[in-house]
C-alpha cells in the first residue's frame, strides 16, 4: 500500500510539473519561452551531477541507519561549486542582471543540493511515500506561483523566481518529515567519480543544444525548443522503464551474465521505444498545439526529426547506462564524443533554419546510439574472452 501511495504522489508530481510547462509554454512570447528552456536545460545537467550523489547517500543512510554531517558537509561543498559552474555556463546567455546571476548560479543549485540531500535520505529510510509528498507540494508551490506570474507578470525571470519557490517549498516540507536521525561524527562516503562523470557526459546532449542555441541564434530558441519539448516527451514516457534497468543493473552487477543483460536491454528499447515515438508521430497534429499552442504551429513538420532523434537518445541511454552503473570507465571518455559533435557543429552554423537545427540533435544522438553499440558488443567479447 505504501508502494502505490508513494508511486501516485510521485506521478502526481510529475503531472503538475506537465501542467506547468503547458502554461508556460502557451504564455510566454517565443523569446522568452526559449530563455525558460535554456534554464531548464542548465537545470537537467545539475540533476545528472545530483542524482548519482543522491543515490550514493540513500545507501549510505540505508545500510549504516545513520548520517555523518562532516561527509554531508563535504559533498555539499563539492556538489555546489560543480553545480554552480554549470548553472552559470548554461545560463550565461540568458543573465541580464546581478540578480538574474545570484538567482542562477547561486540560489537554484543551492536549493537543488539540498532537495537532493534530502531525497536521498528520506530514501535511505525507506520513507518513499514522503518523498511523493515533498515532490507534490514543491510542484504544487511551483504551479500556483507560475499561475500567479502568468495573469500579472509573464517572464522568464518571474517563472524562475517561481522554480526557486517551489524548490524552498520542498526543502522545507522534506525537513520536517525527515524528523530526527542518528548523527554519527565521521561515516565514509565513497564516491564513484567515474559513475558521476558518467551520467553527466550521457545527458549533456540532452540539454546542450538548447544552451548553444540561446546563445548563438536566440532568435530561434523559442522554436526550437517548442519542437524539442514535444520530442523530449518520450524520455519521459520511458522513465518508468529506465528506472527498473537501472535496479535490475544493480542487483545484477556482480553477476557474470551482465552483458547479456546490455544487449537483452537494447533489444528491449528498440522494441517499445519505436511504437512510442511513432505514436506521438502520429498525433502531433493534434498533440502539438495542444501542449504548445498555436504559435508554433508553423514549426511542426520539423518534429518528426526530432521524434527520431530522442528515440536514438532512448534506447542509447538506457544501454550505456548499465554499461556506467558496471563500472566500465574506458566508456565515460567517448560519451564526450557527442556532445563534443553536437556543441562544434552548432557553433559553425550560420543563420540555420529550424530543420537545420534539428538535423544536428538527430546526428548526434545517432553518434550517441553509436557508441550504445560498441559498448554492447564490447562487453560481450569481452566477456567471452573471460570466460573462455
Amino acid at each position: 500500500m505504501k508502494k502505490i501511495s508513494a508511486w501516485i504522489l510521485i506521478q502526481c508530481a510529475s503531472a503538475i510539473n506537465i501542467l506547468a510547462g503547458i502554461v508556460i509554454a502557451h504564455q510566454l512570447a517565443p523569446a522568452e519561452f526559449g530563455k525558460f528552456a535554456t534554464m531548464s536545460a542548465a537545470l537537467m545537467m545539475i540533476t545528472s551531477v545530483l542524482n548519482p550523489l543522491s543515490n550514493e547517500l540513500a545507501h549510505l543512510v540505508s545500510s549504516k541507519h545513520a548520517l555523518s554531517y562532516l561527509a554531508l558537509r563535504n559533498r555539499t561543498g563539492i556538489a555546489l561549486l560543480l553545480c554552480g559552474a554549470v548553472a552559470a555556463c548554461g545560463c550565461a546567455s540568458i543573465i541580464e542582471s546581478s540578480v538574474d546571476g545570484i538567482l542562477l548560479a547561486v540560489l537554484l543549485p543551492l536549493s537543488m543540493v539540498v532537495t537532493a540531500w534530502t531525497t536521498g535520505i528520506l530514501a535511505g529510510l525507506h520513507r518513499m511515500a514522503a518523498v511523493g509528498v515533498m515532490q507534490t507540494f514543491g510542484s504544487l508551490a511551483k504551479f500556483l506561483v507560475i499561475v500567479l506570474c502568468i495573469t500579472s507578470m509573464p517572464s522568464f525571470v518571474m517563472i524562475s523566481w517561481a522554480y526557486e519557490v517551489g524548490f524552498i517549498i520542498a526543502c522545507a516540507v522534506s525537513i520536517y518529515l525527515i524528523g530526527r536521525i542518528p548523527t554519527v561524527r565521521s561515516l565514509e562516503w565513497n564516491t564513484h567519480w567515474g559513475i558521476i562523470g558518467g551520467f553527466f557526459f550521457l545527458a549533456l546532449p540532452f540539454s546542450l543544444d538548447q544552451t548553444v542555441i540561446q546563445s548563438r541564434f536566440p532568435e530561434a530558441s523559442g522554436e526550437y525548443a517548442a519542437v524539442m519539448t514535444y520530442a523530449k516527451s518520450l524520455m519521459l514516457l520511458a522513465g518508468p522503464a529506465l528506472t527498473i534497468a537501472y535496479s535490475s543493473a544493480l542487483r545484477e552487477r556482480h553477476h557474470t551474465a551482465i552483458p547479456r543483460l546490455c544487449i537483452k536491454a537494447f533489444v528491449l528499447f528498440t522494441v517499445t521505444t519505436a511504437p512510442l515515438a511513432w505514436i506521438l508521430w502520429q498525433v502531433i497534429p493534434v498533440l502539438f498545439p495542444l501542449l504548445l499552442g498555436s504559435q508554433y504551429t508553423h514549426v511542426m513538420p520539423t518534429t518528426s526529426y526530432a521524434l527520431i532523434a530522442i528515440a536514438c537518445h532512448v534506447v542509447a541511454y538506457a544501454v550505456i547506462q548499465l554499461a556506467v552503473l558496471l563500472s566500465r570507465w574506458w566508456i565515460s571518455p567517448l560519451l564526450v564524443l557527442p556532445a563534443a559533435l553536437q556543441a562544434t557543429w552548432l557553433w559553425t552554423l550560420h543563420d540555420p533554419s529550424i530543420e537545420e537545427l534539428v538535423l544536428v540533435s538527430l546526428w548526434t544522438f545517432v553518434a550517441q546510439l553509436l557508441i550504445a553499440v560498441v559498448a554492447c558488443l564490447a562487453l560481450t567479447v569481452r566477456s567471452r574472452v573471460a570466460h573462455a
